[in-house]
C-alpha cells in the first residue's frame, strides 16, 4: 500500500507527540533494543520508530492510513522529507563483548525476579547479540567455523543457578 502524502511539518509534529505521550511508555521505552525493530529515525539526537512516526503523522494529518509495510517503503516515504534513517542493527552491534557480558551481570538477577520472560531485552541480548560478537571475535582470528554458538536465558523460564 502507499503511504498518504503529508508534509514534513506533520513529521515534526508526531517527534513532539511520540516524546510528549509515548516515549516513557514500557512498549517503547527501549524499542531500539527490541530485534523486530530495524530501523528508527534520528531527530535531533533522539531515536523514533519509523512505522510509529509514520502512523502519528497521519492521524495528525487527518488522512487515513491504509496497512502498510516497513522496511524500504516506510524509510524512503521518510528520507524523501529529509529526515534521516539508522538501521538498528549496526547500532547493536556497537556493543562488544565485555560491555555486553557486564550488563548481563549487571542486569539478570533484577531481570528475573521482576521481569516476564518472552522479548525481553536481556535475552536478546543473550540469544542473539552476544553469540554473534563471539561468533565475529572467533572469525576474526581465522579460527574454524565448525562451532555452533548458541545463547540462551533458559527454557520457557529464566534460568536459575546453585550458588
Amino acid at each position: 500500500m502507499v503511504i498518504p502524502d503529508f508534509e514534513s511539518k506533520y513529521i515534526t509534529k508526531a517527534f513532539q507527540i511520540f516524546d510528549r505521550d509515548y516515549r516513557e511508555k514500557e512498549q517503547w521505552a527501549k524499542f531500539t533494543n527490541n530485534r523486530n525493530n530495524k530501523y528508527a529515525i534520528t531527530h535531533k539526537n533522539k531515536l523514533y520508530l519509523v512505522k510509529e512516526i509514520i502512523r502519528i503523522t497521519a492521524q495528525e494529518a487527518e488522512l487515513n492510513l491504509p496497512h502498510f509495510n516497513g522496511g524500504k517503503e516506510a524509510n524512503s516515504f521518510i528520507r524523501k522529507r529529509g529526515f534521516e534513517i539508522i538501521d538498528l542493527k549496526v547500532k547493536r552491534s556497537n556493543l562488544d563483548l565485555v560491555s555486553g557480558l557486564n550488563r548481563v551481570l549487571d542486569e539478570y538477577y533484577q531481570a528475573r525476579m521482576n521481569d516476564q520472560f518472552a522479548q525481553h531485552e536481556l535475552g536478546d541480548l543473550l540469544r542473539h547479540d552476544l553469540p554473534e560478537i563471539v561468533a565475529n571475535k572467533l572469525q576474526s582470528y581465522s579460527l574454524d567455523n565448525d562451532y555452533e554458538i548458541k545463547g540462551s536465558i533458559g527454557q520457557a523460564n529464566w534460568a536459575r543457578s546453585r550458588g
